[in-house]
């Protein structure tokens, strides 16, 4: 199963430290083995919530075929964007 991002996330990504980047790869590849690690959002399908450290990351899961990043962002700005 492979990852596809946004340009939200693209842009998210960019502005991390080389620290939280090496955290955040380490929880894709949790992902990648276990996509349904994270928390289901409700009234969200398929779209799931991962906490790591003080932010979000939120992903969708598309049949056991691909998994787009949308958003890494803190969870006030993540729910702000999902309404």
């Amino acid at each position: 199963m492979g990852f596809e991002t946004t340009k939200e996330f693209e842009k998210d990504f960019k502005k991390l430290d080389a620290n939280e980047r090496k955290i955040l790869k380490e929880h894709l590849q949790l992902i990648e083995r276990n996509p349904e690690s994270g928390k289901p959002m409700r009234h969200h399908a398929n779209i799931f919530s991962l906490r790591i450290m003080n932010r979000r990351l939120i992903y969708e899961i598309f049949k056991e075929e691909r998994i787009v990043l949308h958003f890494y962002k803190n969870r006030d700005e993540v729910y702000a964007y999902l309404r």
